[in-house]
C-alpha cells in the first residue's frame, strides 16, 4: 500500500455507533478513519466535529472498494495537536502520555459512554478529556453487563492497546470502592 502523507482534509462526518467516519480532501477524496486511530493518538469521537480541519497520512488501499483511502496517521484535529509524541530514550512509542493523563495516575470519573456489545467504553474526568476503557481494566469483570452509563469508577491509567486508557479500575459504590480482586469493599 502506498501512503500520501501531510494531507490537509476536513471532517466530513462520524459516527459513534459504528465507530468510523471520513474527512474529505481539498480534491474530494473520502479517506475513512476508524476510532481506534483517534483513540491512538488522544483524540475522541467529540473530537470529530463535522468541518474541522485536520492534517493526516493515509494509506492508498486499492482492494477496498468502499474505503479505497484510509488515515494510518492523524498529526492534528480541529487545531489540537495529538498527545505528546515526546518520549524518554529507550521507551517505546506507545509509552508517551495524552496531555492531562500521567502514567499511573488514579483518577475518579463517571462511565459516559458504554458499549457493551465490543467490551468497551470511556470516563468523564471532570476538566480533562474522556479516558478509554476496555472490559479487561476490571479484574474478574468478564462481561460490562454489572456496568452502567453515569456510574462512578475509580482507575488507574496507564498504557492500553491504542494508547492513554484505564488500565485498572472499581466501581465506586456509596462512597466506597469496590474491589472486584477481593470482591470486597475498600476505602
Amino acid at each position: 500500500m502506498a501512503t500520501v502523507k501531510g494531507v490537509d482534509v476536513t471532517v466530513k462526518l462520524f459516527d459513534e455507533e459504528k465507530e468510523c467516519g471520513f474527512f474529505v480532501t481539498n480534491a474530494g477524496e473520502e479517506v475513512f478513519v476508524h476510532a481506534g486511530i483517534l483513540h491512538r493518538h488522544g483524540f475522541t469521537s467529540l473530537d470529530m466535529k463535522v468541518g474541522a480541519p485536520a492534517t493526516i497520512d493515509y494509506k492508498i488501499n486499492k482492494g477496498n472498494k468502499r474505503a479505497p483511502f484510509i488515515v494510518s496517521e492523524l498529526h492534528h484535529l480541529g487545531g489540537t495537536l495529538p498527545r505528546s509524541t515526546d518520549r524518554p530514550r529507550g521507551k517505546s512509542k506507545r509509552s508517551a502520555t495524552m496531555p492531562g493523563y500521567d502514567v499511573d495516575e488514579k483518577v475518579t470519573g463517571v462511565i459516559k459512554k458504554l458499549s457493551p456489545n465490543k467490551d468497551w467504553g470511556f470516563l468523564r474526568v471532570e476538566g480533562r478529556r474522556d479516558l478509554y476503557f476496555h472490559i479487561s481494566a476490571f479484574p474478574l469483570l468478564t462481561t460490562p453487563h454489572h456496568l452502567a452509563e453515569e456510574q462512578v469508577i475509580q482507575a488507574v491509567v496507564g498504557e492500553g492497546r491504542n494508547g492513554i486508557a484505564a488500565v485498572q479500575a472499581s466501581l465506586v459504590e456509596d462512597d466506597t470502592v469496590v474491589d472486584f480482586t477481593q470482591r470486597r469493599r475498600v476505602s
